[in-house]
């Protein structure tokens, strides 16, 4: 069972990250409504970028959270892959840190969107086999439900989708 202290330090980072980075804030700081106005939790990005060499690969996601309540996810699987660690970038330093997402939370809040991104935080996948031409990506929430998204295969060296609604100034 992973310590308190690690997915009390996660929600921190998680909810810093969405300060740091707002949805569709304006330039007085106060958060705008999302665009489209989902009820649940969706999964609008799902992307890959294949590694080679025995580097993990590198999985980006945009995740917005319509309903009423915090969401935690607790594990983020792929069929073909052996294990998933959350890399999210240290405040002012070069490095990422890496927390195994079976020892933590990733809480999304209400209302507010999760943007992974090479500079801020995505996952790393371990893969235990040949790519496969067709991926599902499993999320699970510490609710017990479960989303289930095609990944997209990006090539290497192509960047994630960019995702801000249409706010030019961010892209």
């Amino acid at each position: 069972m992973p310590d308190q202290v690690t997915r009390s330090r996660l929600t921190y980072y998680v909810l810093a990250l969405l300060a740091i980075y707002p949805l569709n804030a304006s330039a007085t700081g106060s958060a705008a409504l999302h665009l489209k106005d989902y009820d649940d939790v969706v999964v609008e990005h799902a992307e890959l970028v294949p590694s080679e060499n025995g580097v993990p690969d590198l999985a980006y996601l945009t995740i917005y959270n319509g309903s009423e309540k915090d969401m935690a996810i607790t594990s983020i699987s792929v069929e073909g892959y052996a294990s998933a660690t959350l890399m999210q970038k240290n405040a002012g330093i070069q490095e990422f840190e890496r927390t195994a997402l079976d020892e933590t939370y990733l809480i999304i809040p209400s209302r507010a969107e999760l943007d992974m991104g090479r500079d801020t935080m995505f996952v790393a996948l371990r893969r235990s086999g040949r790519l496969a031409r067709a991926l599902d990506l499993t999320i699970t929430f510490e609710d017990g439900t479960m989303h289930a998204v095609p990944l997209s295969v990006l090539s290497p060296g192509v960047a994630e989708t960019s995702h801000h609604h249409a706010a030019a100034a961010l892209e």
